[in-house]
């Protein structure tokens, strides 16, 4: 009688097992967590994940308001130097002396903002100065000023091209017939009333 092969799970070759498998069966292995801390002992120390807070004056738990007001608290001075015969003065809170006051600007500032303002670029023309200048004042402000530029200022040269010397002398000598052009910023209408006159000259 022929004899029939048994299979047994012995007889076959099985694959070792995982490392994993054991390592876990390995109960007896070495490990000294006193010598050797884990790393996140090491790098963050017990009192780091902790917020540490120590107030300058005590609060109290439910308004936290200061428990001891702040001018009953004791002084403390700062050291001095003992060379000094100040050295051994105690500190005290008597008030220095005042400070002095502002001294009011004088009358020529102060009465310098009321001046009439000089107009800018194209707007100083007759026409500024025919708004701002009574009808009569300005007529006899022309008739004066045609006078003058006829007298002292060479009537066949523009304004920028005139002497100072004569264009400071017909200034004078207008403001002492007018003196309420005085009110007005650099006596701008002068210059404007000279410039109009010279340019008809020039016609």
């Amino acid at each position: 009688m022929a004899s029939v092969p048994t299979s047994s799970p012995f007889s076959a070759p099985a694959a070792p097992p995982p490392p994993i498998v054991v390592l876990l069966a390995m109960s007896n292995l070495p490990f000294d967590t006193v010598s050797r801390p884990l790393l996140i002992n090491t790098d963050l120390p017990p009192r780091s994940l902790k917020r540490d807070r120590t107030p300058a004056i005590p609060l109290r738990s439910r308004d936290r308001t200061p428990a001891v007001p702040p001018r009953t608290l004791r002084f403390n001075p700062v050291a001095r130097a003992t060379s000094s015969p100040l050295s051994s003065a105690t500190p005290s809170f008597v008030d220095g002396p005042e400070t002095p006051r502002a001294t009011p600007a004088p009358a020529e500032a102060a009465g310098s903002a009321a001046l009439i303002p000089r107009p800018l670029g194209a707007q100083l023309t007759l026409k500024s100065c025919s708004e701002s200048i009574a009808g009569t004042d300005l007529n006899s402000l022309k008739v004066r000023i045609k006078a003058l530029v006829t007298e002292i200022l060479d009537t066949s040269a523009p304004y920028t091209r005139q002497a100072p010397e004569a264009l400071r002398k017909v200034e004078a000598k207008i403001l002492e017939e007018f003196p309420f052009l005085h009110r007005y910023e650099g006596r701008w209408p002068i210059q404007v009333l000279v410039t109009a006159r010279l340019k008809y000259y020039k016609r």
